[in-house]
């Protein structure tokens, strides 16, 4: 079993570079695209997949998707983001409590490890790079549909929690043809 420790979060290392999902982020689903003689099953978690069809859904749903997404286009600003990041911890802090179905689960001494490695430059500059490149590369990949001739047939599972305020089970439905062996597992009352 092999789970990744993404560069620049937690304790790992925060270099400069690329933050690219395909080089860290979606890792699992583009390992599975790239050599998929090396694995067997693929779970993921509170992730979406590279076939989200979201030009199909309805504006409102659209609208709604973007109102939650809010904290991505803050932290991906230019000038703005970085200085949020490393600067602001309340910031972290309501991202982390507000994205959370159950905050009173944290202690305050979690909350604060948490918070507290975002006010280190390399770790605030990894943040930023993570959902700037989201945004303004892989988001137009994914919904351009550059991955549409492309299946994962290995037995594959996306955990959710029904509460996550940005992942629902919804929108990772409809791409049987791209994961043909795809089991959404929603967890109830979590987040």
């Amino acid at each position: 079993m092999i789970c990744p420790d993404l560069r620049g979060f937690g304790w790992s290392e925060a270099p400069r570079g690329s933050y690219l999902k395909a080089d860290l982020g979606m890792v699992g689903f583009h390992v599975c695209l790239k050599a998929p003689d090396r694995v067997s099953h693929y779970a993921a978690a509170a992730i979406s997949h590279l076939w989200v069809r979201a030009d199909e859904a309805p504006l409102s749903d659209r609208l709604r998707l973007l109102s939650r997404l809010w904290y991505m286009f803050l932290i991906a600003s230019p000038l703005a983001g970085r200085q949020v990041v490393e600067r602001v911890p309340a910031f972290i802090r309501q991202i982390l409590v507000k994205g959370s179905a159950r905050p009173d689960t944290f202690t305050e001494a979690e909350i604060e490890t948490f918070v507290a490695q975002w006010s280190e430059p390399e770790r605030a500059q990894a943040c930023v790079a993570v959902y700037r490149s989201f945004l303004t590369r892989e988001f137009r990949q994914i919904a351009r549909g550059a991955f549409n001739e492309q299946v994962i047939s290995q037995p594959t599972m996306i955990l959710i929690g029904e509460l996550d305020p940005v992942i629902e089970a919804e929108n990772l439905r409809g791409a049987e043809t791209n994961l043909p062996n795809l089991e959404i597992r929603e967890q109830a009352g979590v987040g």
